[in-house]
């Protein structure tokens, strides 16, 4: 009897045993299950800031195409600074890149580069509101936007304009003809989250003997004033993913 009692607390403890590693087991089963959750959680928020910076940066962009073609608020727009012509407002080959300021009525124009300058999108921290280069949104147009709260953006997307010399293959102009690229940057609901779009942008003007407007194809009208149609508008679009790093490698460069 003895004996037997002996063998019986020897099986209830190697039972004990085994009960205890599969508790083990599913602890750490649902602790893992538990992370995973968290982590899916996460990339989603992510992904869904990501997707308000995008649409922020998009809208910003939109925002200074507006700025260039026609603002619809008389008392704020410089419209009438864009033309394919002449660069009203834009800084001369001798001085600085970008003009500034957030009183300056031609803030946010910037020249085209030299050979030994990086251009104005590289160069310039785009988040930064303290270099005072870049536009808040709506400041030339009198659109707004909220932020700052819930699930709104952080800040508001801002942008600058560059002005590019416009080489068209069978048109012989009088004088220099020119475009814009357009950089904005937008925020998610957590300011790190970031979004730069770029676009390229043609305006409608009929001083230069371009169309005054264009189709719903986003093409020119016909016109006996040039020899080629030339698309009016977005020209065409892209996201700068690496803006950041290919910013720290301009940097690590100089220094």
């Amino acid at each position: 009897m003895m004996h037997l009692g002996q063998s019986g607390r020897v099986q209830s403890g190697v039972a004990l045993a085994i009960v205890l590693v599969f508790l083990m087991l599913a602890s750490l089963l649902a602790a893992a299950a538990a992370q995973t959750g968290i982590q899916e959680q996460k990339a989603a928020r992510n992904l869904r800031d990501r997707d308000l910076a995008f649409a922020a940066a998009e809208a910003a962009l939109q925002d200074a195409e507006t700025d260039i073609q026609q603002a619809p608020d008389r008392p704020r727009s410089r419209s009438a600074l864009f033309a394919r012509d002449r660069t009203i407002g834009f800084p001369s080959s001798d001085a600085s890149l970008c003009q500034r300021g957030d009183g300056n009525p031609w803030q946010g124009l910037c020249r085209a580069p030299s050979l030994a300058e990086a251009p104005a999108w590289l160069g310039t921290d785009l988040a930064d509101d303290a270099q005072d280069v870049t536009v808040r949104f709506g400041r030339f147009t009198g659109r707004t936007m909220p932020t700052g709260a819930g699930a709104l953006p952080a800040r508001p997307p801002r942008y600058l304009i560059e002005v590019l010399r416009d080489r068209q293959p069978g048109t012989k102009p009088q004088s220099p003809q020119y475009f814009y690229r357009v950089t904005a940057i937008g925020f998610g609901v957590d300011a790190r989250n970031q979004v730069v779009l770029q676009s390229f942008y043609r305006k409608a003007d009929s001083n230069s003997g371009t169309p005054a407007a264009s189709n719903s194809g986003g093409h020119a009208a016909s016109t006996t004033t040039v020899t080629t149609t030339l698309r009016l508008g977005r020209l065409g679009w892209r996201e700068l993913g690496n803006w950041r790093e290919l910013r720290n490698g301009l940097r690590s460069e100089a220094e």
